[in-house]
């Protein structure tokens, strides 16, 4: 999914088999770009698991720990680190319909109201969000790398 200089990314990282996603009103914050997620999802995808470009630290093995969590009582799964809430999030496909009936609501409200799970993340990295190279230098270390 991109949204504010989404040119720029694309000609600057190596894609490969994904299928970009641009978010037309990207200004309008995260929930529209949850949005336009779901809608391009296919009708035969399960669940979407959404995560962020800006958290370099965090571990794929978070994405992991998630899907291994998922039971079919339950809409949606959240990472969490040092009892934060964080990403990824697994969001099931039951879920999808409320998440874009309501555009205008904050999506961890309703991922609140619907009964989300927290999973604990707190081994598999730094959620640390990085907007800047300067940001960027400045966590790089030993201390924020993964593990």
């Amino acid at each position: 999914m991109l949204g504010a200089r989404a040119e720029e990314i694309e000609g600057g990282i190596e894609l490969g088999d994904a299928t970009v996603v641009r978010c037309p009103d990207w200004e309008r914050g995260p929930g529209a770009s949850l949005r336009a997620g779901l809608t391009a999802l296919g009708p035969e995808g399960a669940a979407a698991l959404v995560t962020l470009g800006d958290v370099p630290f965090v571990s794929p093995q978070a994405s992991r720990r998630l899907v291994a969590a998922r039971r079919p009582d339950l809409p949606a799964l959240r990472a969490t680190y040092r009892d934060r809430p964080g990403h990824p999030v697994l969001i099931e496909r039951p879920l999808f319909a409320p998440l874009l009936a309501r555009p205008d609501a904050k999506p961890a409200t309703l991922l609140q109201e619907a009964g989300i799970e927290l999973v604990e993340c707190d081994d598999l990295g730094d959620p640390t969000d990085v907007d800047t190279q300067e940001q960027l230098a400045a966590l790089e270390g030993p201390s924020t790398r993964l593990p």
